[in-house]
């Protein structure tokens, strides 16, 4: 199971963990929200009454409510293919752009290769819009996509492909099916859907959706606060104008704990609740690398 939107640093992959860990109260406080991962998460665990997120960027607090709200459902939305160009042109002011259509959800680079944006364009106009151009007619022959619904037909694109590579291709089209293990745009707006079907439980009443900086935050009792702050050393948008040691400071200085998420905290006052070895995304290197994440608790109760 997924969580949120696919987002930088998101804790999409542990954040049942980061549920189980955290304690019970009325209310999680999601402040660094970011790509809706714990909230999500939080809100189908069901153990606080109300889940409540919060990030400081507009624009991705915006896809949030759009996705919440089913704008991205199933018969409302089919998407265009974004081409790298518009990419670049569009990514700092439309969330879908930039999060839907970047590497790893970093925001910043085109999902797709030079090389594989031309068949990845082809196949997403097949599976949304029924468009079979001379590159799908060379790989597929006359195969149709069974279904209306986007996501059953990328289902049976991923099938199709599987039977065209067992039964033997030619070294070319063998490169191009490789293209398309994944078509990533669409297994994200998959996942926004997802978040939007919220609306259709009684969880929806059970979210609240804020946009603003940490230091405003009010505290209620019965609040477990949460911060997925920017890593110490990260270099990125995500950490632009963002002081570790202010923060540090503004959650020493609260009444009650303050659970935050690092690789590392350098302050005496952090102290270290769990962590878990994690592999790190890298676009282009074929080499593994590892990343430990820690949660860490100030003003432990």
């Amino acid at each position: 199971m997924s969580f949120g939107l696919n987002y930088m640093g998101s804790k999409n992959r542990i954040a049942p963990e980061l549920i189980r860990k955290l304690p019970v109260g009325k209310r999680l406080v999601d402040l660094f929200g970011g790509g809706f991962a714990v909230a999500h998460c939080a809100a189908l665990a069901g153990k606080w009454r109300t889940v409540l997120y919060n990030d400081v960027n507009p624009l991705v607090v915006q896809l949030v409510k759009d996705a919440l709200a089913g704008k991205y459902d199933e018969g409302v939305f089919k998407p265009e293919f974004i081409s790298r160009e518009r990419f670049f042109a569009e990514k700092d002011t439309c969330g879908y752009v930039k999060w839907g259509w970047s590497f790893g959800g970093n925001g910043e680079k085109y999902c797709y290769s030079v090389e594989s944006e031309p068949t990845k364009h082809s196949v997403h106009n097949w599976v949304v819009f029924n468009q079979k151009d001379k590159l799908v007619t060379e790989l597929f022959g006359d195969a149709e996509l069974p279904g209306c619904e986007i996501q059953q037909r990328y289902y049976a694109l991923l099938r199709l492909r599987r039977e065209r590579l067992s039964n033997g291709v030619s070294r070319e089209h063998a490169e191009m099916l490789a293209h398309i293990r994944q078509v990533e745009n669409l297994e994200r707006l998959f996942r926004w859907r997802y978040i939007g079907s919220i609306r259709h439980t009684p969880l929806a009443s059970k979210i609240e959706v804020t946009c603003a900086d940490y230091c405003h935050y009010v505290h209620k009792t019965g609040d477990v606060v949460y911060c997925d702050i920017p890593y110490e050393g990260t270099d990125s948008e995500y950490c632009k104008g963002f002081c570790n040691q202010t923060f540090y400071e503004w959650a020493l200085s609260r009444n009650y704990p303050v659970y935050v998420s690092s690789y590392a905290i350098d302050h005496p006052a952090a102290k270290e609740v769990w962590s878990t070895r994690l592999r790190v995304l890298s676009q282009g290197s074929a080499f593994k690398r590892y990343s430990t994440e820690r949660l860490y608790v100030f003003n432990s109760p």
